[in-house]
């Protein structure tokens, strides 16, 4: 984890997670306060909710750049451990194809799962009884 500006977020804590175009990471920014707390490889939360602003969606499909109009919400569980995919399920956002997170193998919107797993390049619905199974980083 690469806390920004000694801001940090415990464990616990609700937060809103996306993807940083720039440094190949997840950023993780403070619900309550909406300052980004720092940067990590792989985060994994629960009770969790996807957001698409509809207004930000529209403004990257006009000037075709990007821009962090989608998140996903929830609990901070873990971070910066060795992502599983086995029994999990892939979702993904793309604002040029989708209006919302769409759930990869049934192709259906989604808007909140009980535990996910984001990495930089993908996200996953994982099974609450993989919980116990991650392996953190040193």
């Amino acid at each position: 984890m690469e806390w920004f500006k000694e801001r940090k977020v415990e464990i616990g804590s609700k937060v809103q997670v996306y993807r940083n175009l720039h440094k190949d990471s997840i950023v993780i920014r403070c619900a309550k306060t909406g300052l980004v707390a720092g940067y990590c490889d792989t985060v994994r939360l629960t009770n969790a909710r996807f957001f698409v602003s509809a207004i930000g969606r529209a403004k990257v499909l006009e000037r075709r750049v990007r821009s962090v109009h989608a998140w996903i919400s929830g609990t901070l569980d873990a971070y910066d451990f060795e992502l599983k995919r086995e029994g999990t399920t892939p979702i993904y956002y793309q604002p040029y194809l989708t209006e919302t997170f769409i759930n990869e193998r049934t192709r259906e919107p989604i808007s909140a799962a009980p535990m996910v797993v984001v990495s930089y390049d993908r996200a996953f619905i994982t099974p609450l009884e993989q919980n116990e199974q991650l392996i953190l980083r040193v």
